[in-house]
């Protein structure tokens, strides 16, 4: 991997990731109170704060990469894999993939249970 594309996708996360899974922590931090699952967060919106605390720390780390050059200075070339090689540019804590299928299966039953009260008025209306 070159300098250039290391320093572009730095740029990408600190413009596009970072705000973005932010936003989305916040959201679960703030709104944690309204969250039912037997008492118990669901491991995958910890992960995803584990996650984002992570890649923000990573980040005031790159606030000193300043061109291409700088940015290959945090590769390990004597590391055996990839993942070792690049590790200062990769959270330890990953993306939890399983995130949006999870929130799509909760927003689709809300959508059917706002449905079934809304059918259940409407019959309630008809028969008034």
């Amino acid at each position: 991997m070159s300098g250039e594309i290391l320093f572009d996708y730095i740029r990408v996360m600190k413009e596009v990731f970072l705000p973005l899974n932010k936003q989305r922590m916040d959201i679960i931090l703030s709104e944690a109170a309204l969250i039912d699952h037997a008492h118990k967060i669901p491991d995958y919106l910890i992960d995803l704060v584990n996650h984002v605390s992570e890649l923000n720390a990573m980040m005031k780390r790159w606030e000193t990469i300043t061109d291409a050059r700088h940015a290959m200075s945090f590769v390990d070339n004597n590391a055996d894999t990839p993942k070792e090689r690049y590790a200062a540019f990769y959270p330890s804590c990953e993306f939890p993939t399983e995130l949006n299928r999870e929130l799509e299966k909760k927003h689709a039953h809300l959508i059917y249970q706002k449905n079934t009260l809304l059918d259940a008025w409407n019959q309630k209306e008809k028969r008034d």
